[in-house]
């Protein structure tokens, strides 16, 4: 790609969630006047999620810690750092709000967007917004995707699922919550299933034992054909999350059943509540391997970039190490370096498929796993 007549002094982004924001702090503390166009977020604020403050302070210039300029990131460190998605999500708008040239368009869906030779364009229902770069930050489901990689647009199903749930320790029996005492994340595997669960702050950012809250995943192999009943996941292709609202009786009820019968207490009992308190949700595992990062003056960053199973770990680092290549290409060519966007790609486009493939390995051990326990049951009930 040839060099931009000048290095990008705006930027608009895509998707105002956690990389997104995380983006727009960077950029703008490389000196670019940033516009982030954010929708409502729904269902994440019934996650948790492991982070790196030390990591996250560096990448956009603005402590996790606390130093009086910005509030601490509350965090529930045993034997990891972890995190609500609410929390995180909180801190880092907070933090946007408070940083020069950083604006933020609540409300707007981007619908298309187009690299020109003078400029990027964002197209919503209402208007065209122009800059001198577009960053897609706009997750799974990227339209901005769509305009960067046309062959290869989609985030596909990778044959399972993730029931996840979170609940405060205050709505939970006393002597469950103090039952479940943990020093990281605990791991469990039986038949067919996975479960993780740890700590997180709970719904007001406590952090103290009695405020915060247990949030857990249960790997599931067995959601292929409630996920396209709904709609979630349509010829292959991941489309939404199963909303809590859309769990009927009867499928909740199997899953009490079996929690019950899987999981022991407290984190059973525990499943088991968070069910009928309707705070559970169920997403379909989404993998993506880029073919490309980058095109004209358009660049994906996060989800949009690349898509890896949970068990790796990686969503949010790789993430914020997206955003710190993307500062530091977008700091180089203000400096007359190479072009940003050419710098960025050839620093991250190796990584994201290292990061997919690596997801689609950990898949088929699972599914393999899966597939090994039903033939060994039917073989025992032959028997």
């Amino acid at each position: 790609m040839s060099r931009f007549a000048h290095p990008p002094n705006t930027a608009i982004i895509v998707g105002g969630s956690l990389v997104g924001l995380a983006a727009a702090v960077r950029l703008a503390h490389e000196g670019l006047s940033v516009t982030v166009f954010e929708r409502s977020p729904k269902y994440g604020e019934g996650t948790g999620l492991g982070v790196d403050r030390h990591q996250l302070s560096h990448v956009i210039g603005a402590s996790a810690f606390g130093n009086g300029e910005h509030p601490a990131l509350p965090v529930i460190a045993e034997g990891r750092e972890s995190t609500s998605w609410k929390a995180l999500y909180g801190w880092l708008r907070t933090v946007a709000l408070a940083t020069p040239g950083v604006r933020l368009r609540s409300n707007h869906t981007v619908i298309s967007v187009r690299s020109e030779d003078h400029c990027a364009a964002a197209n919503t229902s209402e208007a065209r917004f122009d800059a001198d770069l577009l960053v897609g930050a706009d997750g799974r489901g990227s339209v901005v995707r769509r305009f960067v990689a046309p062959e290869n647009p989609n985030a596909l199903y990778a044959g399972y699922g993730l029931w996840r749930g979170m609940i405060d320790e205050k709505d939970l029996p006393a002597s469950l919550a103090h039952a479940y005492v943990g020093d990281g994340p605990s791991l469990w595997a039986l038949r067919r299933y996975r479960l993780v669960s740890y700590h997180v702050p709970g719904q007001h950012g406590d952090v103290a034992p009695g405020g915060r809250a247990v949030n857990w995943a249960w790997y599931d192999p067995d959601l292929t054909p409630i996920f396209e009943t709904a709609g979630c996941v349509r010829s292959g292709v991941v489309q939404r999350s199963l909303r809590p609202e859309e769990l009927s009786p009867i499928l909740i009820s199997r899953l009490d059943r079996l929690a019950g019968e899987l999981w022991p207490d407290p984190i059973g009992s525990i499943i088991r509540l968070t069910l009928r308190a309707g705070r559970v949700f169920a997403t379909p595992i989404a993998e993506y391997e880029p073919t490309r990062l980058t095109s004209g003056r358009l660049v994906l960053v996060g989800d949009a970039a690349h898509l890896a199973a949970p068990t790796t770990g990686a969503g949010l680092v790789t993430g914020l190490e997206d955003v710190e290549a993307l500062g530091e290409a977008v700091r180089s060519e203000r400096n007359g370096g190479l072009a940003a966007v050419d710098a960025y790609e050839a620093l991250r486009l190796r990584p994201a498929r290292r990061l997919a493939e690596a997801s689609r390995a950990w898949s088929r051990s699972y599914l393999d796993q899966v597939r090994a326990s039903v033939r060994s049951s039917v073989v025992a009930a032959a028997e």
